[in-house]
């Protein structure tokens, strides 16, 4: 399915047609299609993929829902000032009005004007159909395109992501942790906000992911996206890491666990209770790991008590 390029080209409307199909295999494609051009059309301050789809920028949609129609404002509301000729206009049928009427086709998708915040209704309907039937390696592009930046919310993001989590697919989760950090280069570790996608994605996603990924991403994450008081909160990442790690996984995660406690507790060595509590807290699997961690972690914290 090779098509145009660009917003309102035959490419884009003709893989949001394709993006409603019954059939696997032709959604899959226009998603593969999709996240390369939104990555290619990207810039680093917009996400391309909203213009794309022919959806408003989430700029955009801010910008509507805080207009106050004072005459000279570019929202699509009726002005205070409506003249006679506006209000005879109303819903009569060949309306040339700038608002979403019900039932009106003004040349625009219908879908645009109840779509929440952060909704991508052609990619959030094909997800509804097929999120189980889609290729791993699909998914983890499309997780890319969505996210691309801490800033963007689309909640089909954090979908995708709980779904790669889900397979179980080493790779995919690679391509995911990779995402992740790509889209964090420009951003400083919390607070959070806990309901963005960035949040569920630390929070509910990656506590699930594989020791692979999991490895690749704890020694990545500086000691602020460890932190649990002022940072990311990603310490507690370390208990299914452990849990899952093979010899060589095991050997950096105690490595990345030994520098984080050394760098804290330089600063603030009356953490050194909590931290043990946090070590003390993890079960099963994870507990047993951290029962074999060298003396050196315990002699640290035992140092500053």
């Amino acid at each position: 399915m090779e098509m145009g390029d660009a917003k309102g080209t035959p490419r884009t409307t003709e893989l949001i047609v394709a993006l409603a199909s019954t059939e696997v295999a032709v959604v899959q494609a226009a998603l593969d299609q999709l996240a390369t051009l939104t990555l290619a059309a990207s810039t680093a301050g917009t996400n391309a993929i909203t213009t794309l789809l022919g959806l408003p920028t989430p700029s955009q949609a801010g910008e509507d829902e805080d207009d106050v129609d004072d005459d000279d404002d570019d929202d699509d509301d009726v002005d205070d000032d409506v003249d006679d000729d506006d209000e005879e206009g109303d819903d009569g049928g060949d309306d040339e009005d700038d608002e979403a009427d019900e039932g009106d086709d003004d040349g625009g998708a219908t879908i645009q004007a109840d779509a929440p915040h952060g909704a991508l209704p052609p990619i959030d309907q094909a997800l509804d159909l097929h999120l189980a039937q889609l290729a791993p390696a699909t998914l983890a592009q499309l997780f890319r395109a969505l996210f691309q930046a801490c800033r963007d919310n689309f909640p089909a993001a954090a979908r995708i992501a709980a779904e790669i989590a889900r397979r179980g697919d080493d790779a995919a989760q690679l391509v995911l942790v990779d995402a992740f950090i790509t889209a964090n280069e420009h951003h400083a570790p919390g607070p959070r906000t806990e309901d963005a996608v960035h949040d569920v994605v630390i929070d509910e996603v990656f506590p699930t992911l594989r020791a692979p990924a999991l490895t690749w991403l704890l020694a990545w994450c500086t000691s602020s996206h460890l932190d649990d008081a002022s940072g990311d909160r990603m310490f507690a990442l370390f208990a299914p890491a452990l849990a899952g790690a093979d010899e060589a996984e095991r050997a950096i995660l105690v490595r990345r666990l030994e520098v984080f406690m050394r760098e804290i507790l330089e600063v603030q060595p009356e953490r050194a209770d909590a931290l043990r509590a946090s070590l003390d807290s993890w079960t099963g699997p994870a507990l047993a790991a951290v029962a074999a961690l060298p003396a050196t972690i315990t002699q640290l914290l035992d140092s500053h008590r």
